[in-house]
């Protein structure tokens, strides 16, 4: 999906001021906060909308945006999930040391 805003003329720099120098990435994290925030996304598509790259990003994100919500089952199985996948990793790593 594509959104497209006119801001009108004059308020360019106002825009930027209050939004930083990329206003439609900022648009987005927006969007994407609010959404998170109502309920209307999980974490793991927040981060897909994003393209954040982990969990921690993920949850970095809600707390600067102040998004915080009870997680949702299948979030909290998301975090399982995760967690099992890192440890294993982290044991792979381990015994290819030794």
């Amino acid at each position: 999906m594509e959104i497209t805003i006119t801001i009108p003329d004059g308020a360019e720099q106002d825009i930027k001021d209050a939004l930083g120098d990329n206003p439609g990435r900022r648009a987005l994290e927006l969007i994407a906060a609010l959404a998170y925030r109502n309920g209307a996304i999980s974490r793991p598509a927040l981060g897909r909308l994003l393209r954040l790259e982990n969990i921690w990003q993920e949850k970095a994100f809600i707390q600067r945006e102040n998004a915080v919500r009870p997680l949702s089952p299948e979030e909290a199985q998301h975090d399982v999930d995760y967690a099992l996948k890192r440890a294993a990793e982290i044991r792979a790593e381990k015994s290819q040391e030794s």
